[in-house]
């Protein structure tokens, strides 16, 4: 899979990856109960169908006052063939009002099954969302860093940052699901890894009935490379 996918695949499970938390309990900022399933059209620069996302709650652990929320996320190609078709799982956990997200999610199974043989060492900080969202709220940067090394000799060092991430408004957005009043969340995202890098900044639209309804991925130059809407919803 090619690296600028991996990068528009995870900026997709992350839209699905939050949750706000206060003080006293853990509490999904839109509905995440187990089977709870999100369907959407994937667009290129030229709003044409590029592909489509399915996102699924497989499961919802509790374990005293933790919470485990483990989703998968599905991709295929504007044709649905077998060689376009990409499932990637992920998990992010609640504890004591505060979410932890599992930024491990956003490498590709591939890569890690392709280092089986290999030293790994993965670090990460996670990304935070706050209980109550109110516009000009600056919220927390998330880095992911993968070494693989063998018989000490370094073969990859794949790092991506997740910055900048700010409430900027409140408005409605209308997709073929329906209407619905959104917190729109800004962000960008930069991947470095040797020779390869990518920098894209991104627009998330949430809404407290069904979650991410929409999101926008700009390039460097800022033109819009690729964009998605929420087709269909259901719990």
């Amino acid at each position: 899979m090619k690296i600028s996918t991996i990068i528009i695949l995870f900026i997709s499970l992350l839209g699905f990856s939050f949750v706000v938390a206060n003080s006293d309990h853990c509490k999904t900022y839109f509905p995440m109960e187990k089977g709870t399933t999100w369907e959407y059209q994937e667009l290129d620069k030229k709003g044409e169908i590029s592909g489509f996302t399915t996102t699924i709650v497989e499961d919802v652990k509790t374990s005293g006052e933790s919470i485990e929320f483990i989703l998968k996320g599905v991709t295929d190609g504007p044709k649905k063939k077998e060689k376009d078709h990409y499932e990637q799982s992920f998990s992010y956990t609640c504890v004591d009002g505060v979410l932890k997200m599992d930024l491990k999610g956003m490498i590709p199974q591939e890569t890690i099954d392709g280092m089986e043989s290999m030293e790994i060492e993965l670090t990460q900080d996670e990304l935070i969302l706050p209980f109550e969202l109110n516009v000009g709220d600056k919220l927390n940067d998330g880095t992911v860093n993968v070494k693989a090394s063998t018989n000490g000799f370094k073969v990859m060092d794949m790092t991506i940052n997740i910055t900048d991430r700010k409430v900027e408004k409140i408005e409605e957005v209308t997709t073929p699901s329906g209407t619905y009043s959104c917190v729109l969340i800004t962000y960008n995202t930069a991947m470095n890894m040797g020779f390869v890098k990518s920098n894209t900044s991104s627009k998330d639209w949430y809404s407290p009935e069904v979650g991410i309804v929409k999101s926008e991925v700009y390039d460097k130059d800022g033109a819009l490379s690729s964009s998605r809407i929420l087709t269909g919803y259901s719990k």
